[in-house]
């Protein structure tokens, strides 16, 4: 008799699970879980807009350079008591003194914090390192001074 309640229960199973599933077609879903892979994910200011921005702090070694001289940023906590996702450089935007870098790549420290490796941009001078990357915004609490003095 135990052989055959497995069974039944069973199908009881995945008759509920299609029942279910058979009214999900007609509801409404998020656009989130309903776009394609070949559709691009909306831009994160137009999908949220209520949501404010953090901020936290960002290092960087060496302390200064010049122009074309690769730079290792460092990522802290947010506000918010995060550390961004580190995964995709075209997520990222470094500017220095003002004067948008080029992202070379980016990953985890083994110590979990995001770093973000960038090429100082011609013509730039020497003021603060930004990073912004979604909502998030890092900035460095020091002058970086193009050239080295």
């Amino acid at each position: 008799m135990n052989g055959r309640i497995v069974p039944v229960a069973a199908v009881a199973a995945v008759a509920s699970l299609l029942v279910a599933c058979s009214g999900a077609a007609d509801t409404v879903r998020d656009p989130e879980t309903t776009a394609s892979p070949t559709t691009p994910p909306p831009d994160d200011t137009t999908t949220t807009p209520s949501v404010p921005s953090s901020h936290g702090a960002v290092t960087a070694a060496p302390g200064c350079g010049k122009s074309g001289e690769k730079v290792i940023l460092r990522l802290g906590w947010t506000d918010d008591k995060r550390v961004p996702e580190c995964v995709r450089p075209d997520d990222f935007e470094v500017t220095f003194g003002g004067k948008l870098a080029t992202v070379l790549r980016t990953g985890t420290n083994n110590d979990g914090y995001c770093t973000v490796e960038a090429f100082i941009p011609k013509g730039a001078g020497s003021g603060g390192v930004k990073v912004k990357v979604a909502r998030d915004v890092f900035e460095t609490t020091s002058q970086f001074e193009v050239p080295c003095h």
